[in-house]
């Protein structure tokens, strides 16, 4: 009888554990599965910002490309150079510059006629480099400009190397390069930047500082852009965690019953 009684108290006691278990559990796979919800969002998005910055730079080197063909065929009509050289600024506002260079590295042509270009050697390096290379536009380094910003350089051979010019050397600014082709509903999501092989941030497009403890995707951007390391990492969110809370909310309500029910039963 004493078995029996022990054993019919003990029922509650086991349905409550059962049931606090039950749902500590549906509430710990709920919060695996919107987990894993978003890093699948996380790299479908990073894919996508990927695919749209290599597309964007693509449509760069071609109107580069086609500048350095014309550049050959209009070596003696510096007017209709510039021209066309608005054009492609006025329709990549992130271009910066655009200049032609003789081949000792000084400067034959440039428009705007005064901005941060890169320098005596830099240019050289670039000569040199192209001399090997096909007709598609080459990269130099990213190098910082004022402060925290940073522009990288693309050039192209001239088609005929019977004019001043050798090679078109446009300068993109890579802040406007984000701030123009990452979209707002992907602002709104996550921190966006581009790094350097140092760690460096090259530019972003955020609204939280870094940090190491949250979730994200790193991809190369080499090639195109030498060095270069996308990262993206979902916004900061204040706050505890929510289903961790209502699991220890659950489990203490469930030992203060079972506590309770022991004592009621001694008495």
């Amino acid at each position: 009888e004493h078995m029996a009684r022990a054993m019919l108290a003990a029922v509650p006691l086991m349905a409550i554990a059962l049931l606090a278990v039950l749902i500590s559990g549906n509430l710990w796979y709920v919060e695996r599965q919107e987990r894993a919800r978003r890093r699948v969002s996380l790299l479908t998005d990073a894919l996508w910002v990927e695919q749209t910055l290599r597309f964007q730079l693509g449509v760069k080197e071609d109107a580069i490309a086609r500048l350095a063909l014309d550049s050959g065929r209009w070596a003696a009509n510096d007017e209709a150079l510039l021209g066309n050289a608005r054009q492609v600024i006025a329709s990549t506002p992130e271009m910066a510059s655009i200049s032609w260079l003789r081949d000792n590295g000084g400067m034959h042509l440039a428009i705007p006629s005064v901005g941060d270009r890169p320098s005596r050697d830099a240019r050289n390096e670039l000569i040199q480099r192209s001399l090997s290379a096909n007709m598609r536009p080459i990269y130099g380094k990213p190098r910082a400009v004022q402060g925290e910003r940073s522009e990288i350089d693309m050039a192209a051979p001239v088609a005929d190397g019977s004019g001043p010019a050798v090679m078109v050397v446009a300068t993109i600014a890579i802040d406007a390069l984000l701030a123009r082709h990452v979209p707002w509903w992907i602002a709104e999501k996550y921190d966006v930047r581009l790094l350097d092989m140092a760690g460096r941030i090259l530019a972003s497009k955020s609204r939280s500082k870094p940090s190491e403890s949250r979730e994200s995707h790193a991809s190369s951007l080499d090639p195109p852009l030498p060095g270069a390391v996308l990262q993206i990492a979902p916004h900061t969110e204040p706050g505890v965690n929510t289903n961790s809370v209502l699991i220890g909310a659950i489990v203490a309500l469930a030992l203060l019953a079972m506590v309770s029910l022991v004592l009621a039963h001694r008495h």
